[in-house]
């Protein structure tokens, strides 16, 4: 049973379609890796799915299911009882997310206290392993990496059934991110809740995600079990984004760069918006969106479900 559905998600900044009709589900426990370059519209469906925009950002079309309830149709008060308790949020920056003028006890109080848990601050802290006592101080007094713990441990608090993280380590040294990223993971499986992790690393999504989402120009291009990602992917565009992945010690491969750019969010390709970086583009791809190819395939072995992989490509669509 899915705990979220998004359902044909569209996203605008004024004129300008961010993020185009995207589609995902996702089961209590699960992973989701949404990856992509930057402006691909991975962060604007991770906070639109959310109602967290503000202007000029506006949802032009689609349906968020989280366990049976609309939240695009939910009402403010509806909305404000679901955040923290059943969603939370981890955003990219800590020192911007939290209050400079405030302790970081006070900031606890303002987030726990409409749902009557300023008792839980404590347990939070430790959860996330930081002293208590730090409570007291403020946001400049600590660390990049205990900022974020900080953040962390806001976001679990009240122990949500889903956590949307939009690249909660990307401002770290990779020694801190290794370590915030164990405690993360480690408290997944202790409390069970789903994630939507947000980042521009496929190889570290490789490591921990159930599930990888890639998204270009604002679609999603392909979606499947993070297993098949391993061997490479199937989508073109996955597989320059494989091949890109800096060479290991133990590898003998030349380092590879995707040609071209991508397009520009106001002036996207017809039809396949890859297309123009494509090296198996053909006319068909330049004139027709391509459809999403199903591929049911085995999910995790730690898991009991299948997984759907699909790919939007009009060559393999018509290589299966």
């Amino acid at each position: 049973m899915s705990i979220l559905d998004v359902r044909g998600l569209s996203v605008n900044y004024g004129s300008v379609c961010a993020a185009d009709k995207v589609s995902f589900s996702l089961s209590p426990g699960q992973i989701l890796g949404l990856v992509g370059e930057s402006g691909c519209g991975k962060s604007t469906v991770a906070f639109g799915m959310l109602r967290l925009l503000g202007a000029p950002a506006h949802l032009s079309a689609g349906q968020v299911m989280f366990q049976g309830q609309d939240i695009l149709g939910m009402d403010d008060e509806t909305l404000r009882a679901l955040r923290w308790k059943e969603i939370s949020v981890v955003p990219q920056s800590a020192l911007s997310a939290l209050n400079p003028v405030l302790s970081i006890g006070e900031q606890f109080r303002d987030t726990l206290a409409p749902h009557g848990a300023e008792h839980l601050a404590v347990e939070a802290m430790e959860r996330v392993e930081l002293d208590p006592k730090y409570l007291k101080s403020y946001p400049h007094q600590l660390s990049g990496g205990m900022r974020q713990r900080v953040v962390l441990a806001l976001a679990l608090a009240l122990s949500p059934k889903l956590v949307v993280m939009d690249e909660p380590t990307t401002a770290l040294d990779v020694v801190v991110e290794r370590q915030i990223l164990a405690r993360v993971l480690a408290l997944q499986r202790e409390l069970g809740f789903a994630m939507v992790f947000v980042t521009h690393d496929l190889s570290l999504l490789m490591d921990f995600a159930t599930d990888i989402g890639v998204m270009y120009a604002g679609r999603l291009v392909e979606l499947g079990p993070a297993s098949s990602f391993k061997a490479g992917g199937r989508h073109p565009y996955t597989q320059g984004l494989r091949k890109s992945i800096p060479p290991g010690l133990d590898e003998d491969r030349a380092p590879y760069s995707i040609p071209g750019a991508p397009p520009r969010a106001d002036q996207p390709p017809s039809g396949c918006r890859f297309h123009p970086r494509c090296s198996l583009a053909t006319a068909r791809c330049a004139a027709e969106e391509p459809p999403k190819d199903h591929f049911t395939v085995q999910g995790q072995a730690n898991t009991a479900r299948k997984s759907v992989h699909r790919v939007s490509c009009w060559e393999l669509n018509n290589a299966s």
